[in-house]
């Protein structure tokens, strides 16, 4: 979809899992809570293609990853890809969890921003509904990384994209 040219936002909201960095090496630890072992696993992971290009290109645009995941393992998994973020909201920041809207919510308050100025970012049904019930327009970058396409497009985002190059076509990165 390379033709695709939308506003730029003002920020972006990405999820981490699959979205971000492919961690999927470490799902049968994170299952089972085995926080130490995951983090001592986590350069078994890697960065979706395309990301760090991606994150160069939009630059300085203010980027919130939001996550299901604890807070200590996002930001081990942020810093040791060096993928920037300029807020987080992590499973312990908030009572409800995606699909509700409440962390978007809370991304939006802790980047001083309105539902219209932000894109969103996922690679889950969950994503996308959370996302489009806090009135954020919600882009899917499909990677080889997405577990259900169907599921994914059934939720109805707004727009979606091969990948991140794409994703950087589409907002004039």
């Amino acid at each position: 979809m390379t033709s695709l040219r939308l506003p730029r936002p003002r920020a972006l909201i990405c999820d981490l899992d699959q979205t971000l960095v492919d961690t999927r090496a470490l799902k049968a630890l994170r299952s089972r809570r085995a926080w130490s072992q995951v983090y001592a696993e986590i350069s078994r992971c890697s960065p979706v293609p395309g990301v760090h290009e991606f994150m160069k290109a939009i630059a300085p645009l203010p980027v919130a990853v939001v996550t299901n995941s604890p807070s200590a393992y996002a930001e081990k998994v942020l810093a040791h890809f060096g993928i920037r973020h300029d807020q987080l909201v992590a499973y312990h920041d908030v009572k409800n969890r995606k699909p509700h809207p409440e962390p978007f919510h809370l991304a939006l308050q802790k980047l001083g921003l309105e539902a219209s100025d932000v894109w969103s970012i996922g690679d889950q049904p969950e994503d996308v509904i959370a996302s489009r019930a806090a009135g954020i327009r919600t882009i899917i970058a499909l990677s080889a990384a997405c577990d259900d396409l169907a599921a994914l497009l059934s939720a109805k985002p707004h727009f979606h994209v091969r990948d991140w190059t794409g994703l950087s076509l589409a907002i004039g990165g």
